[in-house]
């Protein structure tokens, strides 16, 4: 049964704002109930709701809710139909938002991980924005390039990663053997993109250290750049990244 757009006590509203209120076995029963249609399931969220324009398949990626994404899709929902403002596709969501139990699960339904947004984005260049990298992990074991770039600048993922701050992203990259430093189209590298970070001149910025150090020691020593800059007490194994010196 098609649900009125615009009424804030239609059963599609209510269903989407349950995602953030309750549990799966709740919510999932109330997308049983609801008899959503196809062009419900496709429904994109208003601003005043959803600033993203998320789907109930998007918003449940990204609030973590897999139940509830395993209902929606048994029920006829598109794996690839995306939010209305930041076209991304529920695995792209799920990424950014670093649920990697979701991303398995998308994959395993056969999601695309080559599916670019409008902004030439992928689920690897989204994945890049979150600090658990086993999103990143899951898309490489699944045939990602990890050397992507982006459509318009040919920005790299170390530069993504750059900009955010991402230091765990950043290690991950270098122990496959990513090139951090290759320069994007217009010729900026993620040093770059870190010292633009800096503003203060006298303010840390532990991602210009880290590359830097990378930079200056190569080889297996670059891993030290990592323990000085650790996060959770976590230690990143000894690696090899001679190929990430620029010659």
């Amino acid at each position: 049964m098609s649900t009125p757009e615009g009424e804030d006590n239609d059963a599609w509203t209510i269903s989407f704002r349950a995602l953030s209120a309750f549990g799966p076995a709740v919510v999932c029963a109330m997308f049983e109930d609801a008899n959503f249609t196809a062009d419900d399931l496709r429904r994109q969220a208003p601003r005043e709701l959803c600033s993203r324009g998320d789907t109930l398949l998007t918003r449940s990626a990204r609030l973590g809710q897999l139940e509830a994404a395993a209902k929606l899709l048994d029920l006829g929902a598109d794996l690839e139909w995306p939010t209305k403002e930041t076209d991304l596709s529920p695995l792209q969501v799920a990424c950014h938002c670093g649920h990697a139990d979701i991303v398995t699960f998308f994959l395993r339904r056969g999601a695309s991980i080559m599916r670019r947004n409008n902004r030439g984005l992928s689920a690897v260049s989204t994945a890049v924005h979150s600090a658990d990298v086993r999103c990143l992990d899951i898309l490489a074991k699944a045939g990602a390039d990890l050397r992507t770039r982006g459509l318009s600048r040919g920005n790299t993922l170390a530069q993504s990663a750059s900009s955010r701050g991402n230091l765990n992203a950043l290690a991950y990259l270098a122990s496959k053997g990513v090139n951090l430093f290759e320069r994007d189209y217009r010729g900026s590298s993620s040093l770059d993109v870190a010292a633009k970070k800096r503003g203060d001149q006298n303010a840390n910025n532990p991602t210009l250290d880290f590359l830097y150090e990378v930079l200056r020691v190569g080889g297996a020593a670059a891993s030290v750049a990592w323990t000085r800059h650790q996060r959770r007490e976590r230690r990143l194994p000894v690696v090899c990244l001679r190929a990430l010196v620029v010659r």
